[in-house]
């Protein structure tokens, strides 16, 4: 996944998370997450022959039961619409998936025969049960929906559940053929930013645009058929399943548009298909009231979620802190402890979850780094730091235990003044 990570569970209890990219200061970083599982057991005091279980969230495979057969039907619509003329990208797409998948699940292998850890110990799970395991499980409500959305993760990329007395139910699904996560990416690409990264940019790019052709031009490609009561796409010119897709025609045809109004397009279309999706499920279940628990990077979009949080039958929005594939650490730390102890709820009182540091470490690293500073009482460092920003001066803020997930919560923060347009 992206964002590689590890997190600590003990007893119920969420003690220790962190992502490789904090290490090694590389964003995003995806090798094998030996500094994060370092920085964990240390915490933690315990070295890795200490651990119970150690659980993946994801490279599960292709699911026999709820999965495979979404995905054959799938593969036949793509295939009946196109005439046959998807076949050809499906295969493409089915054969990158497995082959990723298999060599990431090689490289958690190696990496953990390395710390001479025992291959039985290690438990993979499946990647949009690990999310809902992280949206539900540490949320405070017992009864919920649970909606995970993102580009891709064993061969589904939206899916829906609810909470049972034998664990996580699923409800629906969507295979990675018909991929929010994936539209969203081609524009990404297409306005000139990098998939998988900078689609929050286009998030705030759409805030420019407005309504036009150009969202008829992506829903020819994706969108939420009403009638079938499904999330819906059509491989060709309009829509590829993969986030760095070439669509040249519908390139050509969106530079008619101005890219705010592009960037307006996809999100209200990734809105109106998800948003679409949800409700057809409550209406169906007959719901009148709804706790929604969220996770996947297509929640990372709040946009999204002040619109899910709009549903009349929606009454309370649970997003899990690190919604993206960074959190699966956590997510399949609780997917374990959900299967073994046949318990779903996690205790997660906070978010601040990584390392922290001395005042005599951050000295050190100041003197080395030979930059000037001064040390002040605890007491004044506020109006300190509110004349700085009065200067329209920028303020790093670091104090405590470092954010797990890409919302920075005050631990680790830039601060500017909001006075200077």
């Amino acid at each position: 996944a992206w964002d590689s990570g590890a997190a600590l569970l003990v007893d119920g209890r969420v003690v220790a998370a962190a992502n490789e990219e904090r290490f090694s200061r590389v964003k995003l970083d995806r090798c094998f997450p030996l500094r994060s599982i370092e920085y964990v057991l240390a915490h933690g005091d315990l070295c890795v022959q200490d651990i119970d279980q150690i659980s993946v969230g994801g490279w599960k495979g292709l699911d026999e039961k709820e999965t495979l057969p979404n995905l054959v039907d799938e593969i036949a619509r793509q295939v009946l619409a196109t005439n046959g003329a998807a076949l050809g990208t499906i295969r493409e797409r089915l054969v990158v998936s497995a082959s990723r998948d298999r060599n990431f699940k090689e490289e958690i292998y190696r990496g953990f025969s390395d710390l001479d850890v025992d291959p039985s110990l290690i438990c993979f799970y499946d990647h949009h049960l690990t999310h809902a395991a992280s949206a539900y499980c540490p949320s405070p409500y017992d009864d919920a929906l649970v909606l995970t959305a993102d580009g891709r993760g064993d061969y589904r990329s939206v899916a829906l559940w609810r909470p049972t007395e034998e664990g996580l139910s699923l409800l629906d699904m969507t295979t990675e053929l018909v991929s929010p996560g994936a539209m969203y990416g081609f524009v990404t690409k297409y306005l000139g930013f990098v998939p998988d990264r900078h689609e929050g940019k286009v998030t705030g790019l759409a805030a420019y645009g407005r309504m036009s052709e150009a969202y008829d031009l992506l829903k020819a490609g994706f969108s939420f058929d009403d009638v079938a009561g499904r999330l819906s796409s059509r491989i060709g010119v309009a829509y590829s399943p993969f986030v760095s897709a070439d669509l040249e025609v519908l390139a050509r045809d969106l530079d008619a548009f101005s890219k705010e109004d592009v960037a307006f397009a996809v999100q209200a279309l990734f809105e109106d298909s998800l948003v679409a999706f949800l409700q057809h499920n409550i209406d169906s279940l007959e719901l009148d009231s709804v706790n929604l628990c969220l996770a996947g990077g297509c929640v990372g979009n709040v946009k999204l979620n002040y619109e899910f949080r709009k549903i009349p039958q929606v009454n309370n929005v649970y997003v899990f802190p690190h919604m993206g594939d960074g959190g699966l650490s956590l997510g399949a730390a609780m997917a374990a402890r959900m299967e073994c102890s046949g318990k779903l709820k996690i205790l997660m009182p906070t978010a601040y979850l990584g390392p922290e540091y001395s005042d005599d470490q951050i000295g050190d690293a100041l003197v080395g780094s030979e930059l000037q500073f001064s040390k002040y009482e605890e007491d004044e460092v506020p109006a300190i730091t509110a004349e700085a920003l009065s200067e329209n001066r920028i303020v790093g803020w670091f104090q405590g235990r470092m954010e797990v997930g890409p919302r920075a919560l005050g631990s680790r923060s830039i601060l500017a003044s909001a006075a200077n347009k």
